[in-house]
């Protein structure tokens, strides 16, 4: 009897055991409390950005906030590197170890070697089944466009402009309604504006980073020059290049209006931001943190127009892409349709001032800040960036890059030192077999 008892009592404690692992999974399952089930319904995305900008790393991270809340079945990853060797061996590294990131925002110069390598993921058979695609406008399915396939959607078109300190050109006793609009009067109003403790410069006339070449190139095609000839080979010595960068380089050595400083210093704090610099070219965003900090500094800058024989500024464009490899595709398409939305592409702008892309908006745009607005219409039509090629990270991070700083630090002539780079370029390109 006592066993019977014993076994009767082992059974139930079996039953009672059962159900309540029983009534823990159905407890589990129905509260969500199951990490295991929460990570495998879970998708990621792994969203890399080149640009260290920090108006637009703040953007993405709010936006994306937003968009897991409408989305918890989303998990996005956000990364970011500089322009030039950081983004890119970030890329390189991430492709050749298949973990490569499932959508890339990249500059207008990335398109020709991604595209070449099949990196990233032609966009015609999404773009064809999007409602909103006739509101995008035309030039920017053009910049995406390598080889009649679109590569890239333009989010953010990057014209540089060029600002000046209307207070310091008081201070320096020139007249801050009257900037200059010719490379004589830059000269002589940089010279003026320069302060110095002895003989350091503390106060740049003129902002000259030593490795960017958003002067130089506009300087070159404002003197005839060009970087391209009509069969798409580089070009960079011919005479207009040469007189631009000897006339940058008698700033920067001879006249020293400048505080030494790289692009990737000025990325991540433009001295024009910092008020150490009274003339610079920068990127609408520095505007926007500017205003945003010191709304007073309105009445404070100024933008400056100059033309040689032809007016130009940098204005290159930045686009969103797929990777080929993503295992996302449909969801990353689905992200991307969310950021180039109407509102939201309303919200960036105000948000960073980025130039926004939808022709129902350009009115909208146009007047909402005509203060600024009409200086970046006026360089987007007068812009010019790097070419769709397969070279074109060379011309812009290394060789001509390379040549100005030759030239400033006086180890050649201005002449000698594009003639010289450009060769090597060319050899490179012959040893790597480029288009």
């Amino acid at each position: 009897m006592e066993i019977k008892i014993r076994e009767a009592f082992s059974v139930r404690k079996k039953i009672f055991a059962i159900l309540s692992v029983l009534l823990l999974v159905v407890l589990t399952t129905v509260t969500g409390f199951s990490s295991k089930a929460s990570a495998d319904n879970q998708i990621v995305l792994k969203f890399w950005k080149g640009g260290n900008d920090i108006v637009w790393h703040d953007y993405y991270l709010n936006l994306f906030k937003e968009y897991e809340a409408k989305h918890p079945n989303i998990k996005i990853e956000y990364a970011e590197a500089p322009f030039g060797n950081g983004i890119d061996t970030k890329l390189n590294t991430a492709y050749a170890s298949d973990t490569s990131p499932d959508i890339i925002h990249h500059a207008l110069n990335s398109i020709a070697i991604r595209a070449e390598k099949g990196q990233y993921e032609p966009l015609d058979n999404y773009i064809s089944h999007w409602k909103d695609k006739n509101d995008i406008l035309p030039n920017i399915y053009e910049m995406g466009r390598y080889k009649k396939k679109l590569y890239g959607l333009g989010i953010y078109p990057t014209p540089a402009v060029f600002v000046y300190r209307k207070d310091f050109f008081k201070e320096a006793g020139l007249n801050p309604e009257n900037p200059p609009t010719s490379w004589k009067e830059l000269a002589v109003d940089a010279v003026k504006l320069t302060k110095r403790d002895g003989k350091i410069v503390t106060r740049a006339g003129l902002n000259m980073p030593i490795d960017e070449i958003k002067l130089l190139q506009p300087f070159g095609i404002q003197a005839g020059g060009n970087f391209v000839d009509k069969n798409g080979n580089p070009t960079f010595d011919d005479a207009g290049y040469v007189e631009a960068l000897t006339y940058l380089t008698d700033l920067f050595k001879n006249k020293q209006v400048a505080i030494e400083q790289t692009k990737d210093r000025e990325n991540q704090q433009s001295l024009f931001a910092v008020d150490k610099a009274a003339m610079s070219i920068v990127q609408p965003t520095w505007i926007a943190q500017l205003l945003k900090n010191d709304p007073s500094l309105k009445d404070k800058i100024g933008f400056i127009n100059m033309k040689r024989k032809k007016a130009a500024v940098w204005s290159g464009c930045e686009l969103l892409f797929i990777s080929s490899e993503s295992k996302h595709k449909k969801e990353s398409w689905d992200l991307i349709q969310f950021i180039m939305a109407k509102q939201e592409m309303w919200n960036r702008y105000k948000t960073t001032k980025c130039p926004v892309v939808r022709k129902s908006l350009q009115d909208q745009y146009a007047n909402d800040d005509p203060f600024i607005n009409k200086q970046l219409l006026n360089a987007i039509s007068v812009g010019q960036g790097a070419p769709k090629s397969m070279w074109s990270q060379l011309y812009v991070y290394k060789y001509l890059p390379q040549a100005q700083q030759e030239a400033f630090y006086g180890m050649k002539t201005p002449q000698q030192a594009l003639k010289d780079n450009l060769a090597l370029m060319k050899a490179e390109i012959k040893a790597s077999n480029m288009k």
